[in-house]
């Protein structure tokens, strides 16, 4: 599994010493949060399941007594339908849930058009007024600072490599 806190670190680590314009490091701890939003709700579904196989066994039992006294072939069914059901019921495997993750993203499968936009990171740009001019005064652009922030969508190449990154250290157990 993929120890999001770590990569966060590093992403975090990244961030403050080589510069937001160096390293895509925003979009990364933004793919990190989607993860780590994922495994939780992975986790609580995974947890509600356990709590209804649970109460399924409970009822289970008290059919089974309700049926040796009673007779009853609906109750019979009923623990039939039960046992169908159990049976039938997937895995929680990682191996399984990481069938249904692609190992590459590409424009020809849609995951281009699905995530162009969705991650951004922000830069500082030297304020193009205040380099024509002297007067740093008063610029509508940068307010007199000669730099600004600018928001600008994380790359279509850069999306796709940390996608295979999250692939490999998942399929390392999380180790990076």
């Amino acid at each position: 599994m993929v120890d999001v806190e770590k990569l966060r670190a590093q992403a975090q680590f990244d961030l403050c010493h080589k510069g937001p314009t160096q390293v895509p490091t925003e979009a990364l701890i933004e793919l990190l949060d989607r993860l780590e939003e994922g495994e939780a709700k992975r986790d609580a579904q995974a947890a509600h399941v356990a709590r209804l196989d649970s109460a399924g066994h409970a009822l289970y039992h008290e059919l089974l007594q309700w049926s040796l006294t009673e007779g009853d072939p609906e109750s019979v069914a009923a623990m039939k339908l039960w046992d169908l059901a159990r049976s039938q019921a997937p895995t929680a495997s990682l191996d399984r849930l990481m069938a249904l993750v692609p190992r590459e993203i590409t424009a020809e499968t849609g995951h281009k058009a699905g995530m162009l936009g969705d991650f951004h990171e922000t830069i500082e740009l030297t304020c193009p007024e205040c380099l024509e001019c002297d007067e740093e005064d008063g610029c509508e652009i940068c307010g007199g600072g000669g730099t600004y922030l600018q928001r600008v969508p994380v790359e279509w190449d850069t999306i796709k490599a940390i996608h295979r990154r999250i692939v490999e250290l998942s399929e390392q157990g999380g180790q990076g």
